[in-house]
């Protein structure tokens, strides 16, 4: 049985401010959207391009519950119902505040400059066997993402988990953190990554910890240690809020939760670890291949076990975790009577610490043939020396690892180019993907590993998918809504 949306006509009215046109009041909803036409949501047309005759029918016919307007014109023109506001985009921030603290759920705010989405994905798979628990399951983090995770918040949920963004705007930041109001505010992996924005090491570190603005008093914040600045980092917090009670995790004998043994098994990709978690033992197996998995899973244990949770099931539960597209796969794929391995690391952009675990992880797969490796602008926007320097530390990489074969895509690329040790490894440069396929399929053959990583704007995801869906190709993986499923 779906769970029921907190969310009923009469308290949307009352947090809204609005009133009811068309409408049955007992009707419910399956949750809201501002984005996607979802049967029997509550639709806030955010995009003013939207807000038209045409495209609201658009909506009815997909099958939304009801729709939020502004413009009283449209009433006689619409069958649906209808709460009818004076302003959309307030009513969506008040409508998200108000089931938030009605519904009131256990709450953990992730952020992070990698592994937001990955942590709340495996968050959410083992909490779910043993509670309800909310989550929006895609990498969307920015403030009309945020609303929609709280106002989407059902009856029954007993824990609530927001991916939250921190932007270049210290207050917008602290206004995520109050909106969600969480019990536990939780550090991924911090780095240098979108420094387009952030401008500095300084300013980075300074909206990150902005986000604690909103945490509830008594509540936690849970620290990655293994962090290059956590020293720093440590220290903007406590500018932040200074009684905060910390935690930490990593692998250090100090940390709240710490790995204690891990082993990386070469055939089966996966990882064998064990850890202690406020001085409880768990030993489990965990099918990610990615070198942050082990540091990653022990603070995800320690929310757990926080929030009130077996850690014990839930360390056997992450067994059965799934990995989704944008946390980065490795696909076996067929092309004629040759199998090749794809790293597919198509979806995820991120800074140095993306690339280095990345690289860290081609270095543990184990392949008969060849790497081949087609790497895209890691930084696209003008920054002259942190440009310079990723695409500088990625060209190391490259140096450090076995690839043998090197396509590039997007700009800037010819500081890698230019600074490989052995530039026979380079082959093409092309902005026409079309192109890069009917290469890359090519000279791919039997035993091969192929890897592919770039800036998310480049849209790679796009060419991962054309591997996957030419004709050339056999494997068992499905597209669903843009992404590949295993």
């Amino acid at each position: 049985m779906a769970n029921e949306s907190y969310l009923t006509p009469q308290n949307a009215q009352e947090f809204a401010g609005g009133r009811w046109l068309n409408c049955d009041m007992n009707i419910r909803f399956t949750g809201v959207s501002y984005a996607q036409f979802i049967k029997g949501n509550l639709y806030f047309p955010l995009n003013k391009d939207k807000r038209n005759l045409e495209s609201i029918q658009k909506y009815i016919s997909s099958g939304i519950g009801a729709v939020v307007l502004d413009n009283e014109d449209l009433i006689s023109k619409i069958t649906v119902p209808i709460l009818l506001v004076a302003d959309i985009g307030k009513a969506f921030e008040k409508i998200a505040r108000g089931v938030r603290s009605g519904a009131n759920p256990q709450t953990v705010l992730i952020t992070g400059t990698e592994g937001k989405t990955g942590t709340k994905l495996q968050l959410h798979h083992v909490l779910e066997k043993q509670t309800k628990v909310h989550a929006i399951l895609n990498s969307q983090n920015n403030l009309n993402s945020v609303y929609r995770t709280l106002a989407d918040i059902g009856v029954n949920d007993r824990v609530e988990i927001a991916e939250v963004g921190c932007g270049a705007n210290t207050n917008l930041n602290r206004t995520r953190g109050r909106a969600v109001n969480p019990d536990i505010c939780f550090y991924t992996q911090i780095g240098l990554a979108h420094m387009d924005f952030h401008k500095d090491l300084d300013g980075l570190l300074q909206n990150k910890a902005s986000v604690l603005a909103g945490l509830r008093d008594g509540g936690l914040c849970i620290v990655n240690s293994t962090i290059d600045c956590y020293g720093k980092f440590i220290d903007k917090i406590r500018a932040e809020k200074n009684n905060v009670t910390l935690l930490t995790y990593g692998e250090n004998d100090s940390d709240t939760a710490k790995v204690i043994e891990r082993k990386f098994d070469g055939k089966r990709r996966c990882w064998n670890i064990k850890a202690d978690i406020e001085g409880e033992i768990v030993e489990y197996f965990h099918p990610v291949f990615h070198q942050f998995i082990p540091v990653m899973s022990v603070g995800i244990l320690l929310l757990v076990k926080r929030l009130g949770f077996d850690i014990q099931r839930a360390s056997l539960d992450f067994g059965s975790f799934t990995p989704y597209e944008t946390m980065g796969q490795l696909l076996e794929i067929r092309k004629g009577d040759d199998q090749f391995l794809f790293y597919n690391q198509s979806r995820r952009g991120g800074g140095i610490n993306s690339l280095v675990s990345s690289f860290q992880d081609l270095g543990n797969f184990e392949c008969s043939g060849k790497i081949i490796a087609l790497l895209g602008s890691m930084s696209v926007k003008e920054d002259k020396k942190h440009t310079f320097d990723l695409h500088k530390s990625t060209a190391d990489l490259v140096n450090s690892s076995k690839i043998e074969r090197l396509y590039t895509t997007g700009v800037y690329m010819d500081i890698i180019r230019d600074n490989l040790d052995d530039s026979s490894i380079f082959v093409k440069h092309s902005d026409d993907y079309p192109f890069l396929l009917n290469e890359l399929l090519n000279e791919l053959e039997d035993g091969d590993l192929l890897f592919i990583k770039g800036h998310a704007s480049l849209n790679l995801a796009r060419l991962a998918k054309m591997i996957l869906n030419h004709e050339d190709t056999l494997h068992s993986y499905k597209i669903v809504k843009g992404l590949i499923s295993l």
